[in-house]
């Protein structure tokens, strides 16, 4: 429990920079909205960067060309106890991002049970409460569609490839709807996935949210994906193709969603 994790348990990925010209080494927190070039300080990460520059593969097992591209980490380190001898960058763009989600939705249950008063008998809600705990969890509401929209996504810049059979596995698991499209197919060309929705909207901490903290997270959603939400910060991210294909995706594959996620406007 930190700070980095919303103030409830969860879970925390990092990024290291060595002490230098930078100053004394520091870890900071990273998620999908962290530049690509502050990511994985003290990690391998083996697969294709093509122009894009990150902080991994900085080891003194690498005798100083921290730049060139791994295929394997095979010969760098002892290898019993791994499963692989790959650190996809796949496969962490993907834990980039499901650890801060997993944590968003861990804090949003948190907090719509903790401000339930049916869960704290003796104690029953005085007037007007009911309007407060409404007000504060649309607040955790709209931080939580915004990440899980991808609204702040760090753009790629450049495509990249995995070095393992990840990214086909990944885009294999998810449900599909009639066209055959997921919310587990990855974009890895200017940014995570082909279709900005976390695959997490299927998860058993998504599914066993509280309607205090579900339903306001929904009408989020359809807010931003409808149209009525007009700002520029989402309409650069959401393109009303990609706004479209979510809605139909979910339509399609989504049992508890929403009656009213219907036609999307531009």
């Amino acid at each position: 429990m930190a700070g980095d994790t919303l103030g409830v348990p969860g879970l925390l990925m990092f990024s290291t920079t060595d002490s230098g010209r930078e100053g004394p080494a520091r870890s900071i927190f990273t998620d999908h909205r962290t530049p690509i070039e502050e990511r994985w300080g003290g990690w391998f990460v083996t697969g294709s960067r093509a122009s894009v520059r990150h902080r991994g593969n900085a080891a003194a097992a690498l005798s100083g060309n921290a730049g060139r591209e791994l295929a394997s980490v095979s010969g760098l380190f002892e290898a019993d106890g791994y499963q692989a001898m790959s650190s996809d960058i796949a496969a962490l763009l993907v834990l980039s991002h499901q650890i801060h989600m997993t944590n968003l939705l861990t804090r949003a249950a948190w907090e719509a049970r903790a401000a339930d008063p049916r869960l704290h008998a003796p104690f029953v809600a005085n007037p007007g409460e009911e309007a407060r705990v409404a007000q504060m969890m649309s607040g955790v509401a709209d931080e939580v569609v915004d990440y899980l929209l991808f609204v702040d996504e760090a753009p790629l810049k450049d495509r990249l490839r995995g070095s393992s059979a990840f990214a086909r596995r990944f885009a294999a698991a998810g449900p599909r709807d009639g066209n055959g499209r997921s919310l587990h197919q990855l974009d890895l060309t200017r940014r995570l996935m082909k279709y900005p929705c976390s695959y997490l909207i299927y998860s058993t901490a998504f599914d066993a949210l509280p309607p205090a903290a579900k339903d306001p997270i929904y009408r989020r959603m359809w807010a931003v994906l409808g149209g009525e939400e007009s700002g520029s910060r989402y309409r650069s991210a959401l393109s009303f193709d990609d706004r479209q294909a979510i809605v139909e995706i979910l339509r399609a594959t989504k049992a508890d969603l929403p009656g009213y996620f219907g036609t999307v406007r531009r």
